[in-house]
């Protein structure tokens, strides 16, 4: 643009300038109906993208004065290399038991040659206790006797890293009290530990490795190989720390590791001046090693040099269908809550702007001032909701993580896009009044005391059928597109295919199908909305008199009440929306997951298993505890379960489906029928049909329970008292539909674990109850299972208790219950109903809470709004004589009329929004069948009703009698 041009500008900009000064309150608002939303975008996009990159807390797990940390894996050559990450592994992995993996030496064999190799051993889980009399630096089996007579809230759980003294320089924090290990008999360990088993530098303590339990983590058989071992140390040292963990030299573990190397994963430091690179870091991968490299973090390889990751369609078809549906929403929060300001503004300046006019002003002068306050003010109201947004997620992380470094990693791009979409919107909201100030006819402006009824207003009533044919037309089609992308095949890549042609959208054609949906749906939308205005006038017109006045000024000025409708729409959609996809998701979320205990319910495990004796005892204490905390506990009842381990046991419990419940191979029964709630069994592909896997308080034992019916009755489960009489009778307890045949019976037998296919033998038919989403799949009681072969080496172990109350706990005793067990030892587990209520998770009912806010606040802006459109006539009535009382009801009236359309479309618009991305994750089968669609519905209308009657209220409030009986000059 030219000088001469931007001068010309000068005149225009002025008298921007010089009328939002003159209406600072219409001024103030329309920022802050920008600024709100943004509030709302930037926070949650704050909260998402500003999460500290994984490539940070790569960088903080590298100790200061180390090059690289590396791990190598048991993992089967075989599936060599190991496919990682810049920042480590990408995930869990499976070790080898047979698999001896990177030694010291090999790794050296790959490193600069003035760096050298540091090596230390992580432990799993250990017992310690004071043990003063013992000799520091003896190493001695470990026997129950070692633990008997100890206080149980005296024994503490804690992880041990053993490193030689160069490498505990690097590894050990700073200390807080004594001194760093110097010989083999000293061990430093935390405050935490400290204080639960009371040692102190300079006294002796016992560590214990107990029994394997059979569960293997990212350290390998380390716990396999340790087991059933003590040594003693003397405390040298003490760090701050409220984490149980001790730091020695290697004298305990490493031994037990170099004996028998197989399948225990190594650790090593990196020490050196020369960095590890990307390209040493893949050579380690073809070991079965990873490497955390600081060289190669501050250094990010580029995308071409990084392993190529494997995506879903069906993910990357979903996110896409997430982001245009966000993408819509935003821009429809955005242009709806502004545009009301920009009318009110153009029918405020008609007069001024009809003088500039009638002085030589043209008309895209006139209509650059709407558009320049446009501009202006969302640049504003961009730079206060974006600063919003960012001090609302900072405010976010302190709360919520205060561990976390707030912000860190937040794009600088966030605030830049937000501000200019700020802007963009402010100027896409003005374009409509500005062509209608374009368009105005100065005469017709200067003679009116008030703005002219709409042209509309006036429209015949076949120009009114047309609009109503084509809006249905129009919503038709969208709700045609909406149902043809659920229909439309999506690609899914097989291999040996030639993969689909390079620009090929994921999702196919449903993402071009959606957004033609929402294309044609706003359209169609804007199409009936006069239409529907005029229904509503129609009927509230046979109101009260307050009712009819506000009726018909909203039929004469369409211009200036649909957009408020339309901003009261678009809150209301939001949240209505997202309550339907929470409670949704969260129903989803519970159908694929099992539950051990009904709410107000409690079972406990052992947090580290010992022995049968030991750990009951230890659980017998933890009742007693919470019966002296005052709880309603009147004991608690033991449970049994079948050991996984096929090194242990040779049979477990497994059902034979009656021949119509059964699947081809590599498929399954769908949840659906699964659960009960289907009669005929679908076969879907593996992974989608009902694996919930086990909730409970402790990790030994498979889902086979082996419990009496006093045990079932505590979990207080719908049915699980009926399900415990068929358990007294010696029948079955299975948590899958499709297992029960039609007379009410199971086949069940015994899975022999040494066959080389699921064979089971020795099936017995027996009665049967479906529990629903119980967490073991069969569940019988001690009798039968010793009549159906469970004896011997094979009868089941001890795994917890379930805690018989005299009522349910409510959710506030429950959290003392955890409270009390948590202080009073850590060798005690508590397992409590894990379900998600209907509003999700505290992050869900945030959000949810958020747009309540939102819809609440931009509610009393809009009427804000709308009162100082309505101020001149106020004065005239209550100059005439109108009542204090008749001038709150109409303006309550006039708030009754928009919210009246506002409210309910923008209700039917978030419901069927959120339905479609229900069905959508139904089409594609995402986390989860997703068999309900929820609503709660009864709280969400019942919040509709108080949205409108705080609406309504707001209004009757704000419509006191003007102070000054004057007009603006703009009136």
């Amino acid at each position: 643009m030219n000088a001469a041009r931007l001068w010309a500008l000068r005149p225009v900009v002025r008298l921007a300038v010089r009328d939002a000064l003159s209406h600072k309150a219409r001024s103030l608002l329309a920022i802050l109906l920008v600024a709100a939303p943004l509030v709302l975008i930037v926070g949650f996009l704050g909260t998402r993208l500003s999460t500290p990159p994984t490539q940070q807390a790569a960088l903080a797990s590298i100790p200061d004065g180390a090059q690289a940390v590396v791990t190598g894996t048991a993992v089967d050559p075989a599936e060599a290399p190991f496919r990682q990450v810049p920042e480590g592994a990408p995930g869990p992995w499976m070790d080898s038991p047979e698999t001896v993996p990177l030694t010291a030496d090999e790794l050296a064999a790959y490193l600069p040659e003035r760096d050298w190799v540091l090596q230390f051993w992580d432990s799993e889980d250990l017992l310690a206790l004071a043990d003063p009399d013992a000799e520091p630096g003896s190493t001695t089996p470990a026997t129950a006797g070692d633990l008997r007579g100890a206080d149980f809230g005296a024994i503490g759980t804690f992880t041990l890293r053993e490193a030689d003294a160069e490498g505990l320089d690097v590894l050990l924090p700073p200390l807080t009290a004594g001194t760093a290990p110097t010989d083999t008999a000293d061990v430093v360990i935390t405050t935490a530990l400290a204080d639960r088993t009371g040692v102190q530098v300079g006294e002796t303590i016992a560590l214990i490795a107990p029994p394997f339990d059979g569960w293997y983590s990212t350290n390998g058989r380390i716990a396999e190989v340790q087991q059933d071992s003590l040594r003693t140390y003397r405390v040298s040292g003490l760090v701050d720390d409220d984490a149980a963990r001790a730091w020695a030299l290697p004298a305990w573990l490493a031994p037990a590791v170099q004996d028998d190397p197989a399948g225990v994963d190594t650790h090593f430091l990196v020490i050196g001046p020369d960095p590890v690179t990307w390209e040493t870091t893949k050579q380690l991968n073809g070991e079965m090693a990873f490497a955390v490299s600081r060289h190669v973090l501050t250094n990010y390889p580029d995308a071409s040099e990084l392993y190529p990751v494997a995506l879903s369609d069906d993910y990357l078809a979903t996110a896409l269908v997430m982001t245009v549906i966000a993408c819509t929403a935003a821009a429809g929060l955005l242009l709806g809550l502004v545009t009301p300001a920009f009318v009110v503004a153009a029918e405020q300046q008609r007069r001024t702007l009809a003088l500039a006019s009638a002085t030589g002003a043209a008309p895209r002068q006139l209509a650059r001032t709407i558009t320049l306050q446009g501009a202006a003010i969302g640049f504003l109201g961009g730079v206060l909701g974006a600063g919003g947004g960012l001090v609302a997620a900072w405010a976010a992380y302190r709360i919520f993580e205060p561990e976390v470094q707030a912000l860190a990693g937040l794009p600088g791009w966030l605030p830049v896009l937000a501000v200019g979409g700020a802007a963009l919107a402010g100027w896409l909201a003005t374009l409509a009044p500005a062509r209608r100030v374009a368009r105005m006819e100065p005469v017709e402006a200067l003679k009116h005391s008030r703005p002219p009824a709409d042209a509309e207003t006036h429209r015949p009533r076949r120009s009114r059928r047309w609009r109503l044919l084509g809006g249905a037309m129009l919503l038709a089609a969208a709700i045609g597109c909406g149902l043809a992308s659920l229909r439309a095949p999506l690609p899914v890549a097989v291999p040996e295919e030639v993969p689909p042609a390079t620009g090929m959208l994921p999702g196919g054609a449903a993402v071009p199908l959606l957004v033609a949906a929402l294309l044609l749906g706003a359209v169609g939308l804007i199409v009936l909305a006069p239409v529907a205005l005029d229904a509503a006038i129609a009927v509230l017109a046979k109101g009260p008199l307050a009712l009819r006045l506000a009726a018909r000024d909203a039929a004469a000025h369409r211009g200036r009440a649909l957009p408020v409708v339309g901003a009261i729409g678009v809150v209301v959609a939001l949240a209505c929306g997202q309550t339907v996809y929470v409670a949704s998701s969260a129903a989803n979320y519970n159908d694929t997951s099992a539950v051990l205990v009904a709410p107000g319910r409690l079972a406990l495990g052992p947090r580290v298993p010992v022995s049968e004796d030991f750990d009951a005892a230890v659980l017998a204490d933890a009742v007693s505890v919470l019966q002296d905390a005052g709880l309603p506990v009147t004991g608690s009842v033991p449970v049994r379960a079948m050991d996984f381990r096929t090194e242990v046991v040779a049979h477990t419990l497994r059902v034979e489906p009656p021949a119509g419940a059964r699947c081809p191979e590599f498929t399954e029964p769908d949840v659906a029928a699964s659960l009960g709630l289907a009669d005929t069994v679908t076969c879907v592909p593996e992974g989608q049909g009902y694996n919930p896997g086990i909730t409970a308080p402790w990790m030994m034992g498979d889902d086979v329970f082996v419990m009496e019916g006093q045990a079932l009755r505590a979990t207080g489960l719908d049915g699980a008292r009926d399900a415990a009489q068929v358990l007294e009778a010696g029948g079955v307890v299975v948590n899958n539909a499709t297992w029960i045949d039609d007379d009410g019976t199971v086949r069940v037998g015994l899975m022999d674990y040494s066959a080389g296919s699921i064979t089971i033998k020795h099936t017995q038919t027996r009665d049967a109850y479906f529990l629903p989403r119980m967490t073991s799949s069969i569940t019988v009681s001690s009798a039968t299972a010793a009549e159906l072969g469970l004896t011997g080496t094979d009868a089941p172990i001890y795994v917890g208790e379930m805690v018989q109350l005299s009522r349910p706990l409510t959710a506030a005793e429950a959290a003392t219950a955890r409270r009390v067990v948590e202080e009073h030892t850590d060798l005690v587990a508590v397992g409590t109903n894990s379900d998600l209520p209907p509003w999700g998770g505290v992050a869900d009912f945030a959000v949810l809470a958020v747009l309540v806010a939102l819809a609440l606040f931009s509610l009393v802006v809009s009427l804000l709004l709308a009162r100082t459109q309505l101020r001149g006539d106020l004065v005239t009535m209550h100059a005439v004589g109108a009542s204090p009382r008749f001038l709150r009801r109409l303006t309550a009236a006039h708030a009754a009329v928009v919210l009246a359309l506002g409210v309910p479309a923008g209700a039917v618009c978030g419901w069927v929004g959120a339905a479609y991305l229900v069905v959508w994750n139904r089409h594609v089968a995402i986390d989860g069948p997703w068999l309900h669609l929820e609503g709660v519905w009864g709280w969400q209308l019942a919040g509709l009703a108080g949205f409108v009657a705080v609406g309504v209220g707001v209004a009757w409030l704000m419509g006191r009698p003007p102070r000054r009986l004057e007009r603006s000059r703009d009136e």
